[in-house]
């Protein structure tokens, strides 16, 4: 049996099999690079609570809380800031849903955070009970936040004292 070669004495079958390799290694490089975890928020932003706003599902009904920067104490600032700090986030590989159906038992939060030093300016983190709605937000771009069960636990634990006293119901 005798295997073809071109002139440089390689077969095409070989070629071919190399071609793909390059191609697979690029794609891999390409998604390593894309997937790569950053840091949500750094020091040097000088970041900030400016709002929350929660929107929660009880009793077949719909209660909205918003809490405006006068309502955010230093001490709550802090913690929710310490929290973002040390939270990474990584690209989205699809968009988040556009709609988010608020039903017993679901809790919504979306915290703004002022950004100084940062290009965006601000930020907002979305956390939910479900996961499809997480995400770390600068403009129209959506960050997968790494752990974002622990991220809303956490948050939702520091705000559940005080999300009652600006409960409205819609």
């Amino acid at each position: 049996m005798q295997i073809e070669t071109g002139k440089s004495g390689i077969s095409k079958k070989w070629k071919a099999l190399g071609a793909v390799v390059v191609v697979i290694a690029a794609v891999a490089v390409a998604a390593a690079v894309f997937f790569q975890s950053k840091p949500m928020l750094g020091e040097g932003n000088a970041p900030r609570v400016v709002s929350i706003s929660a929107e929660i599902g009880r009793d077949g009904e719909i209660f909205s809380a918003d809490i405006p920067e006068s309502g955010v104490s230093d001490e709550l600032n802090d913690a929710l800031i310490s929290l973002f700090l040390h939270t990474e986030m990584r690209n989205r590989l699809l968009p988040r849903p556009q709609n988010d159906t608020i039903s017993d038992g679901s809790v919504y939060l979306s915290v703004r955070v002022s950004l100084e030093n940062d290009d965006s300016l601000s930020m907002r983190v979305n956390l939910s009970n479900f996961s499809d709605y997480n995400s770390a937000q600068f403009g129209d771009t959506h960050y997968s936040i790494q752990d974002h069960q622990t991220l809303y636990q956490d948050v939702y634990d520091l705000l559940s004292d005080i999300l009652p006293a600006y409960e409205m119901k819609r």
